[in-house]
């Protein structure tokens, strides 16, 4: 899921700046895309082996 919502938003934002016939919720969809990229880059580095998983 990283790898794709990283990949996906630099494929959107490339879209987005090339000038591209595209829509008007492409941006938002840019930023939905990193915001999730980094919420599982904060998931992976804060991973710890071995602990109780919190809920």
């Amino acid at each position: 899921m990283l790898t794709y919502n990283v990949l996906a938003a630099i494929y959107l934002a490339y879209l987005g700046m090339e000038g591209a016939q595209v829509g008007k919720l492409l941006w938002p969809t840019v930023v939905l895309h990193a915001a999730l990229g980094l919420l599982f880059v904060h998931a992976w580095v804060s991973f710890q082996p071995g602990s109780p998983q919190k809920f």
